[in-house]
């Protein structure tokens, strides 16, 4: 409604209200749901999130490492609201929770051991942590290092809904559930490709990490990277991730 007035609440808490009203929306009217939840936080702009997701970190941090702290806090207990509405309305046992991300970190974030970052084709620009929760079927506290992809979502969620996918179209991705829920193997998906323009400037309070590169060709545990279609560096990335 364009002559609404404005929404005074903050948008992470936006996000997380309207995906708590509408899976209440969809339990009294007993159909099943499927909610894909973009968060935009924590992302530049750093700004503070309101109270108590800011003070709480005043002695350890300051800057935007402070601001970014509190939008991750912020985004963290809106996550916990919603499930906390699963369990009060009893679906939570019967409900497939994903959490990823888009990219490696950006600035404030920290890739770990991974070289790179956002805007960047090293393991720390597109190696990102997955995950999954759907109690009684994936074993909790288990993990793994298979290659998945946001590609493997569409065939990972029909099946835990039960969906048959038509037998006539190929897909791009794989079925990760039978892998989160047993442990099989993932079936094979040949070679994996990545392209990226060149962002010579990372998103990050480092350099670039060189050889520069605008395309990735993954099979198996081998990654080369290439810079407009040439080879110039090649990995084993079980035997060196960083």
């Amino acid at each position: 409604d364009a002559n609404a007035p404005p929404d005074a609440r903050h948008f992470t808490d936006i996000n997380g209200d309207e995906a708590i009203a509408y899976i209440e929306q969809f339990h009294n009217e007993d159909k099943p749901f499927f909610i894909n939840l973009w968060w935009l936080v924590p992302h530049k702009p750093y700004e503070p999130a309101p109270e108590p997701h800011l003070s709480q970190y005043a002695d350890g941090a300051e800057g935007d490492q402070l601001l970014w702290r509190s939008m991750v806090s912020h985004m963290d207990a809106k996550i916990g609201q919603i499930v906390a509405k699963l369990k009060e309305l009893g679906i939570y046992n019967n409900t497939f929770i994903i959490f990823t991300s888009d990219n490696g970190a950006a600035f404030e974030g920290d890739t770990g051991i991974y070289k790179g970052g956002k805007t960047d084709l090293h393991e720390g620009g597109i190696r990102v942590p997955l995950i999954a929760l759907w109690p009684g079927h994936i074993p909790p506290g288990t993990t793994t290092t298979e290659l998945g992809h946001s590609n493997d979502l569409l065939l990972t969620f029909c099946d835990a809904a039960g969906v048959r996918v038509p037998n006539d179209v190929t897909f791009d991705g794989r079925n990760l559930l039978p892998h989160m829920t047993t442990g099989a193997p993932v079936k094979a998906r040949g070679t994996v490709f990545w392209q990226l323009d060149l962002y010579k400037q990372i998103q990050r309070h480092f350099k670039k990490p060189k050889p520069y590169a605008t395309e990735v060709v993954r099979r198996d545990r081998w990654k080369m990277l290439a810079n407009g279609g040439v080879p110039v560096e090649l990995f084993d990335v079980e035997a060196d991730p960083r």
